[in-house]
């Protein structure tokens, strides 16, 4: 039996060693159980459920068809929901705009290589950095502006988990079609746990995630988030 896992970086388990992924335990546990599996982890650091989905249908492209494909999402898909105001969008959408065939554009190019330069990095030229740093505040203005709210309205609820619902109905129809199963679920986060560790407090304190946007979208679409 073959399993394909997918999701973010919980499910890629970012930061642990191959023997302690999610998928590795799951093989673990269903190998001690009996079942003679194989496991794939097809998990992608801030990867959102639509992209885990495209991962899905490239490894069917490429003939790799699971027996049981199983999807782990949640926090991503509110985060990003939320940066850019609108469901379904990568994480870090307004960059990959911004970066789109820089390469071809050597005027725009310049620009953006300035923004992202530290003034400080530039020892005798600080002066000349700040006058076109100057010259560019009007678009670096724009950025800020567009992500001046972070707050996931109700709108915004509402189309996250229209989004993922249309994935669900699409993951579904594969499944039919080319004849595995499919389970996803929706991980909990440490924004919506009750009593957290010293640890946990001080992960949730370092990211960017609103207790009320992650509730607010698991309430709605899940019921009462759990701790």
């Amino acid at each position: 039996m073959r399993i394909f896992t997918f999701g973010g970086s919980t499910m890629w388990s970012f930061g642990e060693r191959d023997d302690h992924t999610i998928a590795s335990y799951l093989s673990k546990l269903l190998h001690a159980w009996g079942y003679r599996v194989q496991v794939t982890n097809c998990g992608e650091s801030t990867y959102v459920n639509t992209q885990a989905v495209i991962a899905l249908l490239r490894n069917i492209h490429c003939g790799e068809v699971p027996d049981l494909a199983l999807f782990y999402d949640s926090h991503n898909n509110v985060s990003t929901s939320a940066g850019n105001r609108k469901a379904g969008i990568p994480n870090d959408g307004e960059n990959r705009r911004a970066e789109f065939e820089l390469l071809d554009r050597p005027q725009r190019l310049w620009e953006y290589a300035i923004q992202q330069l530290p003034v400080a990095y530039l020892w005798g030229f600080d002066r000349l950095a700040t006058r076109l740093r100057r010259g560019l505040r009007s678009s670096a203005d724009h950025g800020a502006q567009a992500n001046r709210s972070r707050s996931l309205d109700e709108r915004l609820t509402r189309q996250t988990l229209h989004m993922y619902a249309a994935n669900l109905a699409f993951i579904t129809a594969l499944g039919h079609c080319y004849g595995f199963d499919a389970l996803s679920y929706w991980h909990p986060d440490l924004s919506s746990k009750r009593c957290c560790s010293p640890g946990e407090r001080i992960v949730a304190a370092q990211a960017d995630s609103s207790p009320r946007r992650y509730s607010a979208t698991s309430t709605d679409g899940y019921g009462s988030p759990q701790p």
